[in-house]
């Protein structure tokens, strides 16, 4: 009997530690330093590059990705990549201050990810990626990560911010690029190099309710046609323009490059598009403009605008959150809610959603009845 007790114990504290494993490290612990073999993104005839990670990471800050697979199948993968390069690989989220405003902060990026060197070569070509990734096939490297075993290509990934003494000052094991997440990772990051946003605190307007006049605000949109990397990428507008012109559909979301604000705003702007072959066809209905606002700044929507293929949405920068807050959209923690308001052309604020959800039909057809009904 105490045999089978003793059993019993080992069991649950084998199948605890096995859990543990893939629970990832915490904030707080210190990086591992496994020897680290970087994918050679183009055909050299040189051997891989092999190096102790400390030695790669020369104390500077160091951003680590540990990923379950990146591939061109998987759209969660591409999502989380592509936002982790535009944010911080290619540093467009530090262009709001001027002392990165043309020169990257020392901000290492790491991918490590569960796929063959070939494959991870093809994904980093295919979407231009500006980070170094290892290609952890045996999953070697992700064990020193407190990872044991990926269960699917659509598990967690895990982020971890690591300061210039190697120790995790920030770790998310849940991450899928949502947005909040993607927000709260950007703060943490611009909290390290001793950034601070100039972020609107404190909420000055009354909750708006149907039939009130529309809030009037200037904004700013990204605009394709101009150089990205411009600081004047910007067109100017103000939501009075459209009044007595257009029903505008005013869209607020988290961040640019998560999952459901991808979803959300490519089906906007096939909407606007269906929209505007609807006028043509049919003697000049009422016109719709579409904007879509968030905290994030010129050039992060600009990029995002140009990756998606965006054609007939307006992306609003609200770098302070004053257009947000204006809206009661602006979350306090740093990033806007998901809310959509159709206003009419008479400027009234016809309809609102104010927990809008990206995956539910009944909300985007609530949203097409009340255009409907506009007209």
């Amino acid at each position: 009997m105490q045999k089978m007790k003793f059993f019993l114990f080992f069991l649950m504290i084998t199948a605890s530690s096995c859990l543990s494993q893939n629970d990832g490290l915490k904030t707080g612990d210190v990086l591992p330093n496994p020897v680290i073999t970087l994918v050679q993104r183009y055909d050299y005839d040189s051997k891989p590059v092999s190096i102790p990670l400390y030695e790669y990471k020369e104390e500077q800050i160091m951003l680590v990705a540990v990923m379950p697979e990146i591939s061109n199948l998987n759209i969660s993968a591409k999502i989380i990549t592509t936002g982790l390069n535009a944010y911080f690989a290619e540093a467009l989220s530090f262009r709001i201050f001027e002392k990165y405003r043309w020169e990257n902060p020392k901000l290492k990026v790491l991918v490590i990810t569960n796929n063959s060197e070939g494959l991870a070569k093809e994904f980093m070509n295919k979407y231009d990626l500006n980070f170094d990734v290892v290609a952890d096939e045996q999953n070697n490297i992700a064990n020193y990560f407190g990872i044991n075993k990926w269960k699917n290509p659509g598990d967690d990934s895990h982020i971890y911010l690591v300061d210039g003494d190697n120790k995790i000052i920030y770790a998310r094991n849940d991450y899928r690029g949502e947005g909040e997440k993607l927000k709260e990772l950007q703060s943490n990051v611009f909290t390290v190099f001793g950034l601070t946003e100039e972020l609107t605190g404190e909420n000055k307007y009354p909750l708006l309710v149907q039939g009130d006049d529309a809030r009037d605000f200037d904004f700013s949109y990204a605009n394709l046609d101009m150089a990205m990397h411009n600081p004047d990428i910007m067109r100017d507008g103000k939501l009075s323009d459209y009044i007595g012109k257009k029903n505008v559909l005013l869209a607020f979301y988290p961040a640019p490059y998560s999952y459901s604000c991808s979803a959300e705003v490519t089906r906007f702007d096939t909407f606007a598009e269906e929209q505007l072959i609807q006028r043509v066809r049919n003697s000049n209905p009422d016109e719709l403009e579409v904007l879509m606002v968030s905290v994030s700044n010129s050039y992060i929507l600009t990029k995002w605008k140009n990756d998606l293929g965006l054609e007939n949405v307006k992306l609003i920068s609200d770098e302070t959150g004053e257009i947000s807050m204006k809206y009661n959209s602006y979350n306090t923690l740093g990033w806007n809610k998901r809310t959509v308001f159709l206003i009419n052309k008479e400027g009234k604020v016809q309809y609102i959603d104010w927990d809008y959800r990206v995956d539910d039909e009944e909300d985007f057809g609530v949203i097409k009845e009340q255009l409907t009904a506009t007209k």
